[in-house]
């Protein structure tokens, strides 16, 4: 695209048309023309005596033509604009590029002398789009400075938390109460939530935490605020109508796995590998029991079975139900079944 303007400075910048400068960044060619357009009317016919602001005309964003920040280096990327102009063009300029733009647009909106502009459905665009622009530059921000997370955790955590040793008041969480359970009331909230999240987490890679594991220090801190009286649940139990309520929302169609069999069964087709197999059988399963058969102790009743060429489902029975008889019968005269 090539105007014929008055400025030539601006017409011609460095052997190269503006309107090839800025299409070097993926845009709508349709709103970069009208942005070319625009700023060539106003540094030509621009009369407004008052409330000038600076311009850069190719966006100073390290994302877009940092090169061009410096106004004494290219004074040509400078134009001076009224106070609706400079809107306007980054109005332009975000339905041109979006990302960057998104959000220098958006933050025009912070200050009072801008208030009104936007009309509801301009308003929705700019904030969905601008809070996806800033979550992308987040991560890639993390990605790349891993340090700071483990700076913004050690700044939140015990002295350090501006609400370490503020307990929360009994009047807030009758509030934060009342407002979880106005919220359940009403069940399209719930199903809503249910299946964003089921959606959200279908696809491992979605989780946060997807590939990464805690440290042993973090570990260590996580088992000691949770065992023994740092347990928020040391020394109470369930209700009856607790136990109830858990019960039945376990049952039938309450229960997630329910009616799932066949291919709808996440673990359909898929295989234990040998290594899964080999930390869960015999004593190093979590839930085996040790037993003391004949003065000799074994780690579980299945070591103990291959140990006495005996039938593990019939010894398991019968030390279970304590039946002396039919252990005699099978060469055992003394046992103890540890508890797990």
């Amino acid at each position: 695209m090539k105007i014929k303007i008055v400025n030539d400075e601006l017409d011609y910048v460095g052997g190269r048309w503006l309107f090839d400068i800025l299409n070097t960044i993926p845009n709508n060619t349709h709103y970069l023309n009208r942005y070319i357009r625009f700023i060539y009317y106003c540094v030509n016919y621009n009369k407004c005596n008052f409330g000038y602001e600076l311009h850069h005309i190719c966006p100073k964003s390290k994302n877009m033509f940092p090169e061009y920040t410096d106004l004494k280096i290219n004074p040509w990327n400078g134009v001076e604009l009224s106070l609706r102009q400079h809107f306007i063009a980054h109005h332009i300029l975000w339905k041109a590029y979006g990302g960057d733009m998104t959000i220098a647009f958006k933050g025009m909106n912070n200050f009072g002398r801008y208030e009104n502009k936007l009309n509801s459905k301009t308003y929705q665009l700019l904030v969905g789009q601008g809070r996806r622009t800033q979550s992308r530059k987040m991560k890639i921000y993390y990605e790349n400075n891993p340090w700071r997370i483990e700076e913004i955790r050690i700044s939140r955590t015990a002295e350090n938390n501006p609400l370490f040793g503020k307990p929360i008041s009994e009047a807030h969480k009758q509030k934060l109460l009342d407002g979880g359970n106005l919220w359940r009331a009403n069940p399209e909230n719930v199903i809503k939530f249910k299946m964003e999240a089921r959606k959200r987490y279908s696809i491992p890679t979605n989780c946060s935490f997807y590939g990464k594991k805690h440290s042993d220090e973090t570990r260590k801190i996580q088992s000691e605020n949770h065992s023994g009286v740092n347990n928020p649940f040391y020394g109470k139990s369930h209700s009856e109508e607790t136990k109830n309520l858990i019960s039945e929302k376990a049952k039938c169609e309450g229960n997630g796995m329910f009616g799932k069999i066949g291919a709808e069964n996440p673990n359909y087709g898929q295989k234990r590998s040998k290594e899964y197999k080999d930390n869960i059988t015999g004593r190093k399963n979590p839930r085996a029991k040790s037993v003391e058969i004949n003065n000799t102790l074994y780690g579980c009743i299945k070591d103990a079975a291959k140990r006495l060429n005996l039938c593990y489902s019939s010894l398991s029975q019968n030390l279970k139900y304590n039946d002396t008889r039919r252990l005699e019968k099978m060469g055992i005269y003394q046992f103890k079944l540890f508890a797990n």
